[in-house]
């Protein structure tokens, strides 16, 4: 089922949830899937990309909201390598060929995850801004607080990361 409401647009996935997306740009051009980073959601491309930008590249943003945020309740998602499953039943459901996949911050592990998944579905993975691995930093523990990122950026992560 397919719930239309502006930005608010949601499909039943296949082995149950829902994932929510919202199209920005005219649906005749390059589609491009984009996934959020943290405390973001599917509206991130419409804040990120003017109108007039995405009308002169000739692209059609698509932003999703990944498992667990906005509208997305995908309870089958146990980590990375389950979300191409959720990306290939959008893409089908838009009836998407080959598409371009672009990921913010965070949202890098997901449309990584992609690549391998969905072959030459793809036609470009673009990452702006990615989040790297996280490791602790020399001399601390994760409990501590402080990591370092790949890139050798230091960061505050939490226990876990």
């Amino acid at each position: 089922m397919d719930e239309d409401d502006g930005d608010r647009l949601t499909i039943e996935l296949p082995g149950g949830g829902m994932l929510g997306y919202a199209g920005f740009g005219d649906p005749a051009r390059v589609p491009c899937p984009a996934f959020h980073g943290t405390s973001s959601s599917r509206l991130m491309p419409g804040w990120m990309f003017a109108p007039e930008l995405l009308a002169t590249a000739g692209v059609q943003m698509i932003g999703v909201d990944r498992p667990g945020c906005g509208l997305s309740t995908v309870p089958w998602v146990a980590g990375f390598s389950d979300w191409p499953r959720a990306v290939v039943a959008l893409a089908d459901h838009l009836s998407l060929g080959r598409f371009a996949v672009l990921a913010h911050s965070l949202g890098a592990a997901f449309v990584l995850a992609c690549g391998p998944a969905l072959g030459d579905r793809l036609a470009v993975i673009v990452i702006a801004s990615g989040m790297g691995r996280c490791s602790p930093a020399s001399g601390s523990t994760p409990a501590a607080g402080p990591t370092t990122c790949t890139g050798g950026w230091p960061a505050a992560r939490p226990p876990g990361c």
